[in-house]
This record gives structure tokens, sequence and C-alpha cells, in this order.
């Protein structure tokens, strides 16, 4: 066994005992605390299974033997080093920083974020989550600053790494976010702070097991907030002002201390604070919901007279009010849910998704937690539409390997959630019909996902429809590769979806999709910042049939903008040409850089003044720019659907619209201010640029503010 697994074994077998008892149930698996008296890192990326052909067949799979006999991969290509600075409030170096880098992915060649990853057959979700945390660890690196607060954390994988930075009495943060792969300059700001130690207390004079610290300055409450442990008490505070420390607690955070006023300039770091926690007044509640699995939903409550109207759908079309409509969302993984801070009275609790209420109830809160459950009752026939799912040879497949929802998109505008779906077994699952208050028109579809066949989409009209058959056919595999990917710009940051599934290719350009279901699918292939957004690059429709499909993607050229505007200078990029994208500069020497940009138009703004305006450009190859803004004095339309308002009343792509109803546009902020003042139901006379003619265009600026009707967008631009 080589020098890497003897080490990783000491902290293999630590974390390996407290994941032997969750083999059957899937749960995060524990990161090491913050060091004592320094606030919480970045929070750990959430742990996801192993890429497939991991565990040989043979393994015993019991966490201690799994710890004992696993070996992270040896990565010696393309290891990097991440470097950086850190320096206090003042601009003076800091010295004696620990910087730490933790791999985001874990040198995982497959999953992206929270995106699908591919899974193990053979590893359970414990051992799974067990590899992947082991593999984070082994990823691991540390360094220190010198004198000159400089440091390099060197040997890292060409991954993205969550970079933190600990000193005792400082809280250092960094300056442009914890994300960062080989080759970027991180830099953090270090402020002094005393270390208060805080003695948390639980009704019953016993400590929690972990609460969280809320502090803010004064009668502003700007609230921060530090994990607490007994085993870690202390958390920075700033000198010099006066705070507000206040404790929570509970699974659902039901418990809260009073707010202690400290003044810190006098506060000894040697006397601790007593926080006592007490239940809040609030609504404590839990959901059951039938056989099944569960879509999004939330939890929607009403403050309510004893004689007014108690009617459930008020819920879903109340415009909120401070102190009467709340909501909040259940714990991840559970039906419980904590309503805080609610005043006295009756109040009206529902569970709401889709625009449906699944159920309801009446709770009178006085002092403390008032208990309240809700049960979802099982849909009738006459309110769903069942769906028989069948696997290629005409079988049912098992309850838990296939999931259904439903769901309804508008003519115009966003989709939304169809409501439960009840799996009532033997392949069954009963969808409710969506009911959402003013629906007209609109398509209906459900969503069936399957671990083994991939997903379908079929649409139905559920006026029409009492049953449906979804019978899946054998998967496709799709096999694809990255042309010239290897030791270009594109290597280390390409990602590629097809639907809902997100790969990063290996080193040589290679990544396979499976399963997926023979039909049409999209490929497509983004580019990453070295810390900030992502790009879309290239996308290709292709047809897939039962078995294995090879194809290739040439992704186009990228290059790098360098804007010289003085250190540490931040500026963001928008595209014009495609829809959404807005990206953050990396620090570079003299400016600030983006480095992998497609060709075509771009926006480029300063993040520090934004008054000052903007700087149109457009890229076709590495180019170095002073960044020299002009004012956003314009409107640019962008055109997505000719059928939409905007299309419909004469306007095109790349028009600019230079006054409002006569008022000529000189800011983005003026021309927003025209159009939330526009009339509902009255068009706007806009005054537009087009070749170098002038011309006159009548719209409805306020139906034309939902890009979903207007079939495009008006852009802040420059002349």
């Amino acid at each position: 066994m080589g020098a890497r697994p003897v080490i990783l074994l000491s902290l293999a077998l630590g974390i390996a005992g407290f994941l032997a008892g969750r083999l059957a149930a899937r749960g995060g698996a524990a990161e090491p605390p913050p060091p004592a008296g320094n606030p919480a890192g970045p929070a750990p990326a959430p742990a996801r299974p192993a890429p497939e052909g991991a565990i040989p067949p043979d393994r015993d799979l019991t966490p201690v033997r799994f710890a004992r006999t696993f070996e992270a991969p040896r990565t010696t290509a393309g290891l990097g080093q991440i470097t950086g600075r850190v320096r206090d409030e003042a601009g003076a170096p800091l010295g004696g920083v620990t910087i730490v880098a933790v791999p985001r992915g874990g040198w995982l060649p497959s999953g992206v974020g929270t995106g699908p990853p591919i899974g193990d057959p053979g590893l359970p979700d414990a051992l799974a989550e067990l590899r992947y945390t082991l593999l984070r660890r082994a990823g691991t690196r540390r360094a220190g600053t010198g004198d000159d607060g400089r440091f390099a954390v060197g040997g890292l994988s060409q991954d993205v790494h969550d970079v933190s930075a600990y000193k005792r009495g400082f809280e250092l943060r960094p300056m442009g976010g914890h994300e960062a792969r080989p080759g970027a300059e991180v830099e953090f700001i270090g402020r002094r702070v005393f270390l208060l130690t805080c003695d948390v207390r639980g009704p019953s004079d016993a400590p929690p097991e972990r609460a969280r610290i809320d502090i803010g300055p004064g009668a502003r409450y700007v609230r921060r907030s530090f994990v607490w442990t007994p085993a870690h008490p202390r958390i920075p505070v700033d000198r010099g002002i006066t705070v507000e420390v206040r404790a929570v607690a509970g699974w659902d955070e039901e418990f809260a201390s009073d707010p202690l006023t400290l003044d810190s300039s006098t506060a000894d770091e040697r006397d601790p604070v007593v926080l006592v926690l007490k239940p809040r007044h609030g609504i404590l509640g839990t959901v059951t919901f039938p056989p099944g699995d569960p879509v999004n939903w939330s939890i929607r409550a009403l403050r309510v007279r004893e004689d007014g109207n108690h009617d459930p759908t008020r819920l879903l079309s109340e415009r909120h009010a401070e102190g009467r409509l709340r909501r909040c969302s259940p714990r991840a993984g559970t039906g419980a849910f904590f309503l805080p801070d609610l005043a006295p009275g009756l109040w009206l609790v529902a569970i709401v998704a889709g625009g449906n209420v699944l159920a309801s109830a009446e709770v009178r809160v006085a002092e403390g937690n008032a208990p309240v459950a809700l049960v979802v009752p099982f849909p009738s026939a006459g309110e769903a539409v069942t769906v028989r799912v069948l696997t290629p040879d005409g079988r049912p497949p098992g309850d838990h390997d296939v999931s259904v929802h439903g769901t309804w998109r508008p003519e115009s505008g966003c989709e939304a959630s169809g409501g439960q779906a009840a799996a009532t077994g033997g392949g069954l699952f009963r969808v409710p019909r969506p009911a959402l208050p003013g629906a007209a028109g609109g398509t209906y579809s459900l969503l069936v996902r399957s671990r083994a066949y991939g997903e379908k989409t079929v649409e139905y009209d559920p006026d029409a429809t009492g049953e449906i058959t979804v019978r899946f056919d054998e998967p496709a595999v799709l096999a694809v590769r990255v042309a010239g990917y290897a030791g270009s710009r594109l290597e280390g940051a390409a990602v590629l979806a097809v639907g809902r599934q997100e790969r990063r290719p290996d080193a040589a350009g290679r990544l396979t999709f499976d399963p997926l279901a023979p039909g049409e699918h999209s490929i497509v292939l983004y580019a990453e910042g070295n810390r900030h957004g992502r790009s879309e690059i290239a996308r290709r429709t292709i047809r897939l049939t039962t078995g294995t499909t090879e194809e290739t993607i040439d992704p186009p050229a990228l290059f790098e903008l360098l804007v010289e505007a003085g250190e540490g200078a931040a500026f963001r990029i928008e595209s014009l040409t495609e829809r959404f994208l807005v990206l953050l500069s990396e620090p570079a020497p003299g400016g600030a850089a983006f480095l992998r940009l497609a060709r075509g138009d771009y926006l480029l703004t300063s993040q520090s003044a934004v008054s000052q305006g903007a700087m149109p450009l457009r890229i076709e190859g590495d180019m170095m720019v002073r960044f020299d803004p002009r004012p956003l004095n314009a409107l640019r339309v962008r055109i997505d659907d000719p059928r939409g308002l905007l299309g419909a009343a004469g306007l095109l792509n790349g028009d600019l619209v230079t006054a409002i109803d006569g008022t000529e546009i000189t800011d983005a902020a003026q021309a927003a201010a025209l159009r939330s003042i526009a009339r509902e139901g009255e068009p706007s006379r806009l005054t537009v640029s087009r070749r170098g003619r002038t011309l006159a265009v009548s719209v409805d600026l306020r139906a034309a503010w939902d890009r979903g009707p207007a079939g495009g967008d008006l852009r802040p631009w420059v002349r």
C-alpha cells in the first residue's frame, strides 16, 4: 500500500464507524469543524455517489474494511497550484495564516455541482458517500503565508476547490468567492476581531449539541451567523461596536435565546456570555404524504380573524402582508417544518404545491411552539390521472425505481408543478390534476424518471384522459468526445449536459451518459470560468436509438480578455448572443481577466461603479482593452419569438430604443423608471434607432415586461 493510502487510513477510520449504521439511508458525510475561534468556512459540497467501476465486486463492503482497503487515485498529470495573498484592512500583509484547499468534486470525472452523478449499482449509498469523503480528504492541501502575506497551495487536481483561510484573532474573507481552480489567484482580507465565548444552555440547562449564533450591530441587526458547539464555543466579533447576540437551536430552529446587547469595545475575551434557549412563538408541524414521490411543496400560514374568512384557497392568492402571510420550506428529506416568531392569534396553515392546497388546519398561537400535524389525503380517481409505468418487457418496475410527477406550462410564462405523484403499487401512480387559479389553456405533461431506462415526457389532456400508459424502451448510451480537448483552453473547464445529466470529460475529452431514453436529445457544452459562471459554447441535437451512440463535439475557439483598470478592479460581462449569460472577472496583474469567451458581442461593466456606464465589446480573438465606459442611454432589443409583443410591434433584433413617450433615455435607472410608470393596457411610444434611421413604434411596455408574452426583452445599452 502506498504512502497516500497509509496516511489516509487514519482519517478514514474515524468516519467509517460513524457511517456504519447508515448503509440503508442516505446522509451527508461528516466534515471537520472549523478551527476554534474562527467563523465557519464555505459549506462543504453536497455528498454524492462515486462513479461506476470503483469497487471490485468481491470486496468486503463493511465501512471499516472498505476504508482500510481504499486507495485514492494517484493523479500526477495536470497538478497545479492556487496562489494569492492575505492582507489586513489597512493593506498590510498578514503572515502565519493557514490556507486550506478542498476539492469540490474529489477527483470525480463525472457529476457537476449537484447534477446527477454516475451511480455504482454495487455500492451502497453510505459507502459511496464514504468514498466521496475519502477522495475529498485525499485531495485536500494546506499551505501558510509568509511575512509578505503570499501563499501557494500546490499539488492540486484540475478541479474546483473551496479555498479558506484561518488565523486566530482575524476573520478572513475572500474578495471574489471561495471557489477557485489551479492557476487562479485568491486574495483574502483579514479583519481583526476578538473571540467571544458563548455559554449556550437549553431549557433544561443542558447545552445543545449544536446551535447557531446570530450577531449584528445594534438596532440595524445586520445578521451574521456562526456555528456553535460545546467544543467550539467562541465566535469572532468586531472591536469597537455595539452588537446584539442571539442563539438559535433545534432541528427546525424552534428554540432561541433573547437578544443580548454587548459593547465589544469593553468586552473581555475571558468573560463568557450566557444565552438561555426558550421555545419560540410559532407553529411546529409535520406533514405526512401518501406513498409516492413528493414534488416541490411549501407551507403557508395566514393570520385570520375569529369571525373572518377561513377558506384555505385564500393562501393561493392573498398578497404578502407583514405579520399576516408567512411562508417556509420543509426540512430537507423530512416532513417537518417550523414557522417562527408568529404573533399570538388564530392562524390558517396549509400545504401548497402546484397551485393546489393539499391539506390545511387552523392553529392557535400563544406562547412557545404550537404543534400541528398535516396529512395529505390519497388522491381519489376523479381528482387524479392514473399513470401505468411498464418496463420494455411489459412488466411493472419496482416502485422505488421510478418517479412520476406532473407539470403545467401556461401559454406564456414558467411551468408549475402538478402536485403529488402517489404510488399505488404495481407500477401505478396517481397524479392530481393541477387546479391553478385563473389557469386557462396551457400544456399538461408527465415526467417519468427511471433509474434503469432514463426519463420520458408525455403530454396529456386531464379532462379527456383518465389513464396513461408509459412504456420504456431499452435504454440508449451516449459516448461523447470533445475534439481537441487535451491542451486546449477548455481542458479542466468543460461541462457537458444532456437533459438533467451533467458530466465532466476525462483527460482525453471523453465521457458517457447512461441511461438515456431513445429519442431526440440536445448535447450542450459549457465552458466554466476559473471562479465565476459558465457559458454555453456549443449545442447539438441528436437522435438516440437503443444501444451505444458515439458523438464528437467540435468546440469553438475560446479567447481571453484582459481589462486594464488597476489592481483589485472587478468587472462583469454580459453576452448579447446568449440569454442570461453574465460572467464575473478573475483577478489579473494590472486589472481583471475573462479567460474563456466565445466569439460574439458583449457588454462590460464595473462591479464597483455600475453608474459609470458600460463598454460594448466584440470578441473575435485575444484582446487587451482599457475600460472606457459610456452611459447606458438606450435599450437594446432582443427578439426570441417574433410572434411576441415586441416582434409583433415591428421591433427587430439589435434595435436601440432611445426615448419612451418622448422622454429621452439618459441612464439605466431612468429607463427602468420610465418602464415602471407606463400604464398597463396602454401602448407606449418608443423612439427607435435602426441602422442610422429613426422610427416610432408603439408597444404595451407593462405587458412586455414579462419575457413570456414579450417574446424577448429590452436590455440597457449604449448608443
